[in-house]
């Protein structure tokens, strides 16, 4: 997970996911790069978060929880984890 900077473009985090929680309860995770496709790249991410609609109540920009979920580099958290697991065994 990642800070949110409002002013960021969002082709900046294309390999990302947005979560979304809305304040019906729905849940959504959105991959940037569907957003990108659907409304282009020179789009800042405060700008997904206000226009950003719930599909299943169809309020707008309505959100309990709003996130930039990073994905990849895995292997780079896991290495980090075992170093972690290695901490006091010695």
């Amino acid at each position: 997970m990642r800070i949110k900077q409002e002013h960021e473009n969002i082709k900046n985090i294309a390999n990302n996911h947005f979560s979304i929680q809305c304040i019906c309860g729905h849940q959504a995770l959105i991959a940037v790069s569907d957003v990108i496709a659907m409304r282009g790249e020179e789009m800042y991410i405060d700008d997904v978060e206000l226009k950003a609609r719930c599909t299943r109540c169809k309020s707008k920009g309505m959100f309990e929880q709003f996130q930039i979920i990073h994905v990849g580099n895995f292997h780079l958290a896991r290495l980090g984890s075992e170093q972690n697991k290695n901490v006091g065994n010695g």
